[in-house]
């Protein structure tokens, strides 16, 4: 009984595996496509009710701010791919506005600001400040021509002023995150945000922005790669570019300067991108370093799995999609829909569902890159595999049934 039931589990796992792999050759409908993306987004909205922000800080330095300012970023991906004036599609457009308000207050909030020092330039630093203002510019895309008017638009021009005065004022191209501390993934992530307050709130950045992408150059490697830590004092630097930082400086760097942008995908896609067992996934370090850390995570033959998250949003942004639905392809295989709720590895880790959630919802402001990724060839094989491993353990686990009952029968 034991065995036969091991084997109907195993045989289920297969056929989920099988079925996830046989999608990456399947075409998907828009409709289909924000089916999905809505129920691992309510996902998140259930688990941020539930206190998860606060739960991902006891296991990540910054889980609760991560949480938070992604699933902001995810609904407002979600938002711009909504077209249509029908009511269910001005519903789902007052949904993720409002989704957004949420992760806001909480972010912008004393528990939100806690693990971050006040006294560091521009307000709690420049990862606090930087994902802050990407949330409130979240917030304003999507809500109504009246919030121009409202204390939300104030607020994040207060924010702006105040990270572009920091920005113009320091003699280094990275500001402290924490206290002798910098990344410079966190200050492009705010030079980012820089470069759409001019667009959205008119506020003038442009010349803040200029200096940095002058001063920061000169700190890039010859592949155009940031560091991914430096002394925010002298500007040498502690560790060079890395797989994680590297993947969301992809992600935010198109819209600081698009050239610099499509430099580093073409040296990202070269250096970066690993195939380990036919699956590409990002790796973590260029020196061939297999262990993992907190900014990392853990990593499975040298593959990040945080930065194969992110990367997969900045690759598609780019118009990377074959390589970008390869790189989901992990993520979907440990996500299971159930009640119009779709949720990585049962939800035990909404954060994973956050980075899942901001890739998939993004969409290409790029056309398709040429040469990109076989996505579908390198799949079928596995998934005709696991097709095959399902079938022949059913068939075990009827063989096991049936001489079971030719027992009961003597």
């Amino acid at each position: 009984m034991k065995t036969r039931l091991i084997c109907i589990l195993l045989a289920m796992f297969c056929a989920h595996v099988a079925f996830a792999l046989h999608g990456c050759s399947l075409p998907r409908t828009e409709v289909a496509r924000q089916a999905e993306e809505l129920a691992r987004l309510r996902f998140l909205n259930d688990a941020i009710e539930s206190g998860a922000a606060t739960e991902m800080q006891a296991y990540f330095p910054e889980g609760h701010a991560f949480l938070l300012a992604l699933t902001a970023l995810a609904w407002s991906e979600f938002h711009g791919s909504l077209s249509g004036e029908d009511p269910a599609t001005i519903r789902l457009r007052q949904e993720a506005h409002r989704s957004i308000l949420i992760c806001l207050r909480l972010l912008d909030s004393r528990e939100g600001r806690a693990p971050f020092d006040s006294e560091l330039p521009a307000d709690h630093g420049a990862f606090y400040s930087g994902w802050l203002l990407q949330t409130q510019l979240a917030a304003i895309r999507t809500g109504s021509e009246s919030i121009r008017a409202s204390d939300l638009f104030s607020e994040a021009t207060r924010t702006c002023t105040t990270l572009r005065d920091a920005y113009a004022s320091s003699a280094s191209p990275y500001l402290e995150s924490y206290p002798g501390l910098a990344w410079p993934a966190d200050t492009v992530v705010a030079i980012n945000s820089l470069a759409v307050c001019e667009k959205i709130l008119g506020v003038k950045t442009r010349a803040t922005v200029l200096r940095w992408i002058q001063q920061a150059r000169a700190t890039a490697d010859h592949s155009g790669f940031l560091p991914h830590e430096v002394d925010p004092r002298s500007g040498s630097i502690r560790q060079p570019a890395r797989g994680t930082s590297a993947a969301l400086i992809l992600r935010f760097m198109p819209g600081i300067d698009p050239e610099w942008g499509a430099r580093q995908l073409a040296s990202f896609r070269r250096e970066f991108i690993a195939i380990r067992f036919g699956i590409p996934g990002v790796r973590e370090h260029l020196s061939g370093k297999s262990f993992g850390d907190i900014d990392s995570g853990p990593l499975l033959f040298g593959v990040s799995l945080s930065a194969t998250a992110a990367a997969a949003g900045a690759l598609r942004l780019q118009g990377a999609e074959a390589l970008a639905e390869s790189l989901e392809r992990p993520g979907e295989i440990f996500s299971i829909g159930v009640f119009g709720r779709k949720r990585f590895i049962f939800g035990v880790l909404p954060l994973g569902d956050a980075f899942l959630a901001w890739s998939r919802t993004t969409r290409p402001r790029e056309s398709p890159t040429a040469g990109d990724f076989p996505a579908a060839g390198s799949m079928a094989a596995y998934a005709w595999l696991f097709t095959g491993l399902s079938l022949a353990l059913f068939r075990i686990a009827l063989a096991k049934g049936g001489k079971r009952a030719a027992r009961r029968g003597n």
